[in-house]
């Protein structure tokens, strides 16, 4: 006999989340007083959308931690099916977007060879990855703010290129080829192949897509947050923590890859049914192994602390040199919002179409595709975009919305259910392909792209 409404965890939960989210966006409201009205009204629909998510959200949660909860009858592709050809096509498409970079500046009248164009990346984070993998943390620079993974690796490929900047474009490129491979494997669970193929298309054309080519870290965090996850469903759970613990130490939203890890695992252990002390045992063993993950942010932590003496040094130069600290991402809508009107009507109107319109227009795309795909995605995947957006929207001053959300992993697969129609998935695809070609444009011009 099902339970009455009232006495389902659902429901409560759904209840309890939406008091405090509607209390906090009311405080917000109240105690705010330089929002226009289109800020006002940004920030309640990303509120509500928001909102919207996570009820669609919590009842998949709940069954997805019950016995009854039905896998999708899939196999993933064949092992090492056709995943050299995809791996070489990643590669050819990381080329192929410096390729086009410095051709569009040659239209735009520069006369640097193609050695030279490279140093153009440089405007980006670039800089501080660079001077971390030649100097490591100095002691005296904003650098640390960057964390360490990437420059890592950067380092260790300087001893094949005996030049950083390669170096450091090899790295990325790489990385972007091996997370093609692994988003197909990892949605042919969910997906099939055409799921999968549809994601990777879309890993390909998404506007931004080109910071995946870039010497910075995307293209790496996304790779260890795919092998992570991949591992996780595989039931390989210390390599699952220990990609997750380094991509905890490549950037700080890494340490999100707990939200999916945790639900993965409380729903393999549920599914193994009653357990006998041995199996009590492993999978005590095998939560415990998840505290790699965090362990890569307490590494940064420790970074931080040995070269300052305070473990949050980091944030510190942040707020000082960027404006960034933790805030609400409906603020985040609100000020961009407002930005991008003002702006637009300046002369500075290339910063609103380069800078602030793109981050409004992703920041609402995500949500509104995530939304539209909650009640059928995988429960961890959804909750992993939860925790990715309110904390990498949160922030006080954001101006790379795009970067961060091209390389949040829930985002292809909502992408790959989404578009199951194919006329939908044309006319997203069009769309992409425009937006795609513009936002490198934009970039081109340095139209403040970040």
């Amino acid at each position: 006999m099902e339970r009455p409404w009232w006495k389902k965890p659902e429901i409560w939960i759904s209840g309890v989340g939406l008091a405090v989210l509607s209390g906090a966006f009311l405080f917000w409201l109240v105690g705010t007083k330089d929002v226009n009205k289109a800020g006002t009204v940004a920030a309640f629909a990303a509120a509500a959308l928001f909102a919207a998510m996570c009820l669609r959200f919590v009842p998949g949660w709940m069954r997805f931690w019950r016995k009854d909860w039905e896998e999708p009858a899939l196999e993933e592709q064949g092992r090492g099916a056709g995943l050299g050809k995809l791996f070489c096509l990643f590669l050819a498409a990381a080329l192929g977007t410096l390729l086009a970079v410095f051709a569009l500046r040659r239209l735009l009248g520069d006369t640097d060879s193609f050695r030279e164009h490279l140093n153009f990346w440089g405007y980006l984070d670039t800089g501080y990855y660079l001077k971390i993998a030649q100097q490591g943390y100095t002691g005296g620079g904003e650098e640390i703010v960057f964390f360490p993974g990437y420059p890592l690796l950067v380092r260790l490929a300087y001893y094949l290129t005996r030049n950083y900047l390669h170096a450091a474009l090899l790295v990325s490129a790489l990385c972007y080829a091996a997370s093609g491979c692994l988003l197909v494997r990892l949605l042919a669970l969910d997906y099939g192949a055409a799921g999968a193929r549809r994601a990777v298309k879309y890993l390909w054309i998404i506007p931004g897509a080109f910071f995946f080519a870039g010497p910075m870290s995307e293209s790496l965090f996304l790779m260890l947050c795919l092998g992570s996850l991949y591992a996780a469903r595989r039931g390989r759970w210390l390599p699952a923590a220990a990609l997750g613990g380094y991509a905890a130490f490549t950037r700080s939203l890494g340490v999100l890859l707990l939200a999916p890890l945790i639900l993965e695992a409380v729903h393999a252990c549920v599914r193994d049914g009653k357990l006998s002390p041995a199996g009590r045992k492993k999978w005590v063993l095998r939560f415990a192994s998840l505290l790699l993950v965090p362990l890569g942010t307490v590494l940064y932590l420790l970074i931080n602390y040995r070269q300052f003496g305070d473990p949050f040094q980091f944030m510190v130069f942040e707020h000082a040199k960027w404006g960034q600290g933790f805030g609400l991402f409906w603020a985040t809508a609100a000020y961009q919002t407002d930005l991008a009107l003002y702006v637009l009507g300046t002369d500075y109107y290339q910063i609103s179409l380069g800078l602030w319109l793109p981050n409004v227009a992703y920041c609402f795309i995500a949500l509104i595709l995530m939304t539209a795909a909650a009640k059928r995605l995988r429960p961890s995947y959804s909750a992993w975009f939860i925790a990715y957006y309110f904390f990498a929207i949160g922030t006080t001053y954001l101006i790379s919305a795009p970067r961060y959300l091209a390389a949040a992993v829930p985002v292809y697969a909502g992408l790959a259910q989404v578009t199951e129609n194919k006329r939908v998935d044309r006319l997203f695809s069009v769309l992409c392909v425009c937006a795609a070609v513009f936002y490198l444009w934009a970039f081109v011009n340095r139209w403040d792209v970040y």
